[in-house]
């Protein structure tokens, strides 16, 4: 039976009241700057770990606070699917590999390699919203597959492989029918050579009928 609304879902609907609300107050407070995570100095040497957590609570910015707030309308049913316990677990589970991973990635990798210009994390739980997003495109069927203009390596994979099936399904049903029609014509050769055969039998008897000279009746005298 399908429910529509937040039933069954009290998790997503505090995390999207949540992130509404604060993401608005930062908004009307202009303090949407102090949303972001900036690794160095905030975390050192001001070790202000919290914000590791305060960052994935609010978006900075309307357009992904926009998506995100759909997303997470639109993936509620995976905490009808899993229960709300697990929808928990798989949250903070998410929350805390964000809190830990990005800015050690950022610092470590992302800002050597882009020279300090990227050197902040952006508000938002965008972590939370793209695991879910995974998880779901993995539940949840798929009824519809769109493909770009510009075919990827793996489709066109995909498309060779078909030819070569079809290339290979022809080849098959092609000698299959030289086969039956050499079954056929073989047949047919033997069926035609027995009628020679029975033909000629008969004509052969035939003509010994019409040779045979006729027998002189002798008449006994008394």
């Amino acid at each position: 039976m399908q429910t529509s609304g937040f039933s069954s879902t009290p998790t997503t609907l505090v995390l999207l009241l949540l992130c509404t609300t604060i993401s608005l107050l930062a908004s009307i407070t202009s303090t949407k700057h102090h949303l972001a995570l900036y690794p160095y100095p905030q975390l050192y040497p001001y070790l202000q770990l919290q914000r590791v957590v305060t960052h994935q609570l609010g978006h900075s910015s309307s357009t992904d606070l926009l998506f995100s707030s759909v997303l997470l309308y639109q993936l509620r049913v995976l905490e009808r699917a899993l229960g709300t316990r697990k929808f928990v677990s798989f949250v903070l589970m998410s929350g805390g590999w964000e809190a830990v991973v990005a800015p050690l990635v950022l610092t470590g990798v992302v800002r050597p390699l882009s020279w300090g210009a990227w050197d902040h994390i952006p508000a938002g739980m965008t972590a939370v919203v793209m695991a879910a997003l995974a998880v779901w495109a993995v539940e949840v069927p798929r009824l519809w597959r769109w493909e770009l203009v510009v075919p990827s390596f793996a489709a066109m994979r995909r498309r060779r492989r078909r030819r070569e099936v079809v290339v290979v399904v022809a080849q098959r049903q092609t000698m299959a029918v030289a086969a039956v029609a050499v079954a056929v014509k073989t047949k047919w050769q033997q069926e035609t050579k027995e009628e020679r055969r029975g033909e000629e039998g008969a004509n052969g008897q035939s003509h010994s009928q019409t040779k045979r000279p006729p027998t002189s009746s002798r008449s006994s005298s008394p």
